[in-house]
């Protein structure tokens, strides 16, 4: 019996400011050191999920990296939270809101973290330009979805 986990990332970006909202989703990519956390996680060693940072880099995605190109801003997520996409409990997603002032620029990369410096970056993703003005806020949303074929 052969039995095919795959993760399936996918990020929402919510912008809210003077001129109202809009919103962006974009699939991700989960890194090498990402796949080795889990498994780490699953034998119960290694930092909970916990920040995601936006940058200015625009450097194409690859599995080997292991920071974002241009960290501009990190911001904690809080606890995550099991949800339910298929089926039941299959998702675990983050959120992290840049107020005002915070990852404020010409926004092209964004990364999930388990730490407020360094860390292992488990997923990243590279989009076209999104920017966020001084006075906008940014809600970042990952979900990472795990699903059995």
């Amino acid at each position: 019996m052969r039995e095919n986990v795959e993760i399936q990332g996918t990020v929402t970006f919510e912008l809210t400011g003077p001129d109202g909202q809009t919103k962006r989703s974009q699939h991700n990519m989960v890194m090498n050191v990402g796949l080795a956390w889990i498994t780490g996680r699953l034998l119960g060693s290694g930092a909970a999920l916990s920040h995601i940072a936006v940058g200015t880099g625009n450097t194409a995605v690859s599995a080997g990296q292991t920071a974002l190109t241009t960290e501009l801003a990190r911001v904690a997520t809080g606890t995550g939270a099991q949800v339910s996409t298929t089926v039941a409990n299959d998702s675990v997603q983050y959120s992290a809101t840049f107020g005002p002032g915070t990852g404020t620029g010409t926004l092209k990369e964004a990364g999930l973290f388990n730490a407020g410096v360094s860390g292992t970056m488990v997923a990243r993703v590279q989009f076209s330009d999104y920017p966020k003005g001084a006075l906008d806020t940014l809600v970042v949303t990952w979900k990472l979805k795990f699903a059995g074929a």
